[in-house]
């Protein structure tokens, strides 16, 4: 017996237990040298990135980081500015209460001392014989300025 005839015996055999059309065929296909058109042959043999590839790819990363970061620079002045309007709200607030005071209010005393590139203004307009309004004017140290007024009136 030959080769080729125990070949064909063998792959008979195997579609008949398997009933499947071409089963043996299979294999044949998978062991035979595949033919790849010489245009094609690079693209299958390639593996990872090509250098514009990653070039792009950084430069897309680095883009996006530093605006990550510029819109986190910005993200944290406008926290502090709204911070430093908040304490000037306060003071103002803080400062109209001193002044209201009746006994500061009649000798006339001066506000408390800013701290350090704060400031504080304050003034009375008399209204009529009665009434007199006083303004505080608080200024940050990023030069937002806060106004707040209160009538005083003896009755």
């Amino acid at each position: 017996m030959s080769v080729d005839r125990l070949r064909d015996s063998a792959r008979t055999r195997s579609q008949q237990r398997g009933g499947f059309k071409d089963e043996g065929d299979s294999q044949d296909f998978y062991n035979q040298k595949r033919v790849i058109p010489k245009k094609n042959r690079r693209l299958i043999y390639q593996q990872g990135f090509s250098l514009p590839e990653v070039v792009i790819a950084a430069l897309l990363l680095s883009v996006s980081l530093l605006g990550l970061l510029q819109y986190q620079q910005i993200l944290l002045q406008r926290f502090q500015q709204q911070w430093q309007l908040r304490q000037a709200w306060s003071l103002a607030q803080q400062n109209i209460e001193i002044l209201t005071n009746k006994d500061t209010f009649l000798s006339g005393a001066q506000l408390p001392e800013p701290a350090k590139n704060w400031q504080y203004t304050q003034s009375r307009e008399p209204l009529d014989a009665d009434c007199i309004k006083l303004n505080v004017r608080v200024t940050t140290p990023q030069k937002q300025n806060v106004n707040l007024s209160r009538w005083f009136c003896d009755l």
